[in-house]
């Protein structure tokens, strides 16, 4: 993610597209969390 967000930012020659970028990169894992935690494991125990 890091290589593709310093690329974004020479082509660019702009920071925001790579702010852009990191933000919905980092609220993707909490909502990945919140989904996993209320819904529980994907596989079936037992």
């Amino acid at each position: 993610m890091g290589s593709m967000v310093a690329e974004m930012m020479r082509r660019s020659g702009s920071i925001w597209p790579a702010v852009a970028v990191h933000t919905v990169n980092n609220l993707a894992l909490p909502m990945l969390v919140l989904l996993t935690a209320t819904t529980g494991p994907a596989t079936a125990a037992g």
